[in-house]
C-alpha cells in the first residue's frame, strides 16, 4: 500500500528528471531523502504496478530530430503481430500499435518514425516497407506539435494522508 512518501516521490518524478550525472540523487535531495530510499521506493512502486513506466520524454524538434512521420500501415489481420514486432524492433520507431480500421481509412497498424530530416525518415519508411512486405501505407508528416504533456497524478484525497 502506498504511503505519503510514495506520493511525494511520484509527484517529484512528474516534475522531470534533471540532466545531471546523478539525477535520482538530485531528486532525492530535493525531497530530503537518500538516493537509496528514493530508488527503493521507485522499484517498489514499479513492482506493485503503481508505476508502470519510467523514462524520458524527448522533445524531438528541440533535440534536432526534424524527420518525424506517423505511418499508417494496412496489414492483413493474420500478420499484425509479426509486422508490429518487426516495426517495433527498428531503432527509428518509437511507437507502434494496432487500431481498428474505419471506412475510408483501411489502416490498422501505426508506427512513429524519427530521423534527422524528412528525406531520411521517408527512406526508413521505404526500408521498413520492404522488410515487412507491406506496400499499402500512408506517411503522415508532423506539421506542428499541438500538445505534449505528461499526465499528472494526484493522491485521491488531494493530500498525502494514508
Amino acid at each position: 500500500m502506498m504511503d505519503a512518501a510514495d506520493w511525494i516521490v511520484i509527484e517529484r518524478l512528474q516534475q522531470g528528471i534533471p540532466l545531471c550525472p546523478r539525477p535520482f540523487a538530485a531528486m532525492a535531495e530535493d525531497l530530503g531523502m537518500s538516493e537509496h530510499d528514493f530508488l527503493r521506493r521507485i522499484r517498489a512502486l514499479m513492482a506493485d504496478g503503481s508505476v508502470r513506466r519510467l523514462g524520458p520524454r524527448v522533445r524531438h524538434h528541440q533535440a534536432g530530430i526534424l524527420g518525424n512521420i506517423m505511418v499508417a500501415w494496412q496489414v492483413p489481420d493474420d500478420r499484425v503481430d509479426e509486422v508490429g514486432a518487426t516495426l517495433a524492433a527498428s531503432p527509428s520507431v518509437t511507437h507502434c500499435y494496432e487500431r481498428p480500421p474505419f471506412e475510408g481509412f483501411p489502416y490498422n497498424v501505426y508506427s512513429m518514425v524519427h530521423a534527422a530530416d524528412l528525406p531520411a525518415a521517408e527512406s526508413i519508411v521505404r526500408e521498413l516497407s520492404d522488410l515487412c512486405g507491406v506496400r499499402e501505407y500512408q506517411m503522415l508528416r508532423t506539421v506542428r506539435e499541438l500538445k505534449k504533456s505528461t499526465p499528472v497524478y494526484r493522491h485521491p484525497e488531494g493530500d498525502h494522508a494514508n
